[in-house]
């Protein structure tokens, strides 16, 4: 009998070593998979934020400054109002939107090219056609070249209502004496996209654009006058923060689903 209870409380005794060995091999693992999906997560962020460099250019009054070749494949938004004669036409607006596509330098020359979205946005009863594009620049503009709806080139062109000259502007033809005017242009409800190149001479390592500027003609819905022009405001690029939010997103949903899985596992 004697014999029977030993035997008994050995099964017991290796039962419960049994047991033990197995919770805390259990608990290792889950402390090891905890380590590994913290590891997993910051290497995420790093990842993402490092995919998403922040712009280079910065943007103040109005004026695009600092673009560099670090700012290759980023892009930066116009919204333009209207003015005929000196009046403020509400309704009458457009939008350009610039992508640094290219930035080289070679023999004492610096090319920077853009694409192009030029889209008129004019409502509330207003039409016309966006008919000009032009800005100026800190650095000096050797020549320019355009490709697409607008396809003309004019340097140090003069504007309407003498309102002085612009450095560059690009229209879609039928005028190559200044930035007046042209014989086709953007439509009501629809955006077109073109290219355009900037020789530098001398060189530059970064440049500024500013004063950006369109003209609108064909105004119908406006009794003041056919013609006006656009002065453009900057939009601000939220770029860094929407990728801080998309990396700390990124990591909470994943933290969400490995807290899921161990309460899961626990469970």
């Amino acid at each position: 009998m004697r014999s029977l209870t030993r035997q008994i409380c050995l099964a017991q005794d290796i039962f419960e070593g049994i047991n033990y060995f197995k919770y805390t091999y259990y608990l290792t693992a889950i402390s090891t998979k905890m380590n590994l999906a913290s590891l997993y997560l910051a290497t995420t962020a790093i990842t993402i934020l490092s995919a998403f460099p922040a712009s280079a250019f910065t943007i103040n009054s109005g004026k695009v400054s600092n673009i560099t070749a670090d700012d290759l494949h980023k892009s930066f938004t116009i919204r333009f109002g209207g003015v005929v004669g000196e009046q403020d036409v509400f309704g009458l607006s457009s939008e350009a939107n610039l992508q640094l596509t290219r930035f080289t330098t070679s023999e004492q020359e610096t090319l920077a090219a853009f694409d192009v979205t030029l889209a008129n946005t004019s409502s509330n009863g207003i039409k016309s056609r966006v008919s000009v594009f032009g800005f100026n620049s800190d650095a000096k503009i050797k020549n320019a070249y355009s490709h697409g709806i607008f396809s003309n080139t004019v340097l140090d062109g003069s504007l309407p209502s003498n309102l002085g000259y612009t450095d560059v502007c690009f229209n879609s033809g039928g005028n190559d004496r200044n930035c007046k005017y042209s014989y086709g242009g953007v439509k009501n409800d629809h955006s077109e996209l073109f290219s355009l190149e900037i020789i530098f001479d001398p060189e530059v390592n970064e440049f500024e654009l500013a004063d950006f500027i369109v003209r609108y003609q064909g105004i119908q819905g406006f009794e003041g006058g056919r013609k006006g022009i656009g002065f453009g405001e900057i939009a601000e690029v939220p770029e860094a923060n929407n990728n801080v939010a998309l990396a700390l997103f990124t990591v909470g949903s994943f933290g969400w689903l490995a807290k899921k899985g161990r309460h899961s596992s626990v469970n």
